[in-house]
């Protein structure tokens, strides 16, 4: 819950501080010419690459790594979501 909240909180930053806040993570490579917008990260690691963009409105949770390549976008209202490695109960019936 904690975790959902700071993410929802970094997503309302303006572009420059979000990637600044992202950054201060050890596990996070944000270069300063991406563009993230309105939009909710959830991964363990993020990678994202020179002149990237993400839209507003993009959720990517439940995510070990999250690797958006260089001048990639991503656009407005998409839905990124990862399965936990962790559990089986996808393969269950």
């Amino acid at each position: 819950m904690k975790r959902k909240l700071i993410n929802i909180i970094i997503a309302l930053l303006p572009n420059r501080i979000k990637i600044a806040v992202l950054n201060s993570n050890p596990k996070n490579v944000i270069h300063p010419s991406a563009k993230i917008g309105l939009s909710f990260l959830d991964a363990e690691s993020i990678h994202i690459g020179k002149g990237a963009h993400i839209g507003h409105f993009v959720v990517a949770k439940n995510l070990r790594n999250l690797y958006i390549g260089k001048h990639t976008r991503i656009a407005n209202s998409n839905f990124i979501k990862g399965f936990p490695s962790n559990s089986t109960r996808h393969f269950l019936e």
